[in-house]
């Protein structure tokens, strides 16, 4: 019953946490660090480079950074590709091949299941 609800979510974080992952400052994790202490350096570097950028002049902020920017940009083209043919399907269907609008709407039901097969197969193909 609340399948659609569930993928839905699951597709909002998955966007959300590589969004995370990409704007994840490099400069916060040394490498060489030993587990237990990780937290308390993760902790201490980022106060380091707030204080940096204080100096410099910089907020220190997640808008400060170019690279977040770069990446909306690239998700408001990447979206506005997807959605623009999605909008357009059940208005081209029903003039083109004169389908009633409820076998029209069912053409979105049918691209996204075929996405979501080619998706699957995709990942079980990269395993």
């Amino acid at each position: 019953m609340f399948l659609g609800y569930y993928l839905i979510l699951a597709g909002i974080y998955l966007n959300v946490m590589i969004a995370g992952a990409l704007m994840h400052n490099p400069h916060s994790v040394k490498k060489d660090d030993p587990i237990e202490s990780k937290k308390e350096t993760l902790i201490e570097n980022e106060a380091e480079i707030m204080e940096e950028n204080k100096v410099e002049g910089k907020s220190g902020g997640l808008f400060s950074l170019p690279e977040f920017y770069l990446y909306i940009i690239a998700q408001a083209i990447l979206n506005g590709g997807y959605f623009a043919g999605v909008l357009y399907v059940s208005p081209f269907s029903q003039g083109t091949y004169s389908l009633t609008p409820v076998t029209a709407a069912s053409m979105i039901t049918l691209m996204g299941g075929a996405e979501l097969l080619f998706r699957f197969d995709n990942l079980i193909s990269s395993l």
